[in-house]
């Protein structure tokens, strides 16, 4: 996740990150701040600025908080805190078009989507989605240790 959010400030020369209620992205400071859960980032703030967060599978709240100042959205297909909460695949697809008018980087959190959990190995190989990047980690841990972000 670290190097997806560095790669989008740097490229779009931007600070403002938006990402999905309910979402979870990780403990690094990057992650932390693109989670939603106030129980997992108290204990590190101030986190990095320029976070800010809607609800999830709501195309509207998407078109009305992205803006030519946001750098990059983040989603999860599939949203795993507290639930299991896939995406409507018209959200994805308004995320994409949204992102494109705006110049902005679409980043897809694959953690819990991957291996299969959607019909395809990873979302981001469903053409029409093109995320800028792809994060994917933890369900290959069984296999090997690493993690990718790929764009």
């Amino acid at each position: 996740m670290e190097a997806a959010l560095k790669f989008a400030r740097v490229s779009t020369g931007r600070k403002e990150v938006i990402a999905a209620m309910r979402g979870f992205h990780g403990r690094t400071m990057g992650a932390l701040s693109a989670t939603y859960n106030k129980k997992y980032k108290e204990a590190f703030e101030p986190l990095v600025p320029g976070f800010s967060h809607v609800a999830y599978n709501n195309i509207s709240a998407l078109e009305v908080a992205v803006t030519d100042r946001v750098a990059a959205v983040i989603l999860e297909a599939v949203q795993g805190e507290g639930g299991v909460y896939p995406a409507d695949p018209a959200y994805l697809q308004a995320a994409r078009r949204i992102c494109t008018d705006h110049g902005t980087l679409l980043i897809l959190d694959e953690i819990q989507a991957g291996l299969g959990r959607t019909g395809k190995c990873l979302p981001s190989s469903i053409p029409t989605l093109r995320p800028i990047s792809s994060v994917s980690r933890n369900r290959w841990r069984a296999v090997c240790r690493w993690g990718s972000a790929v764009w």
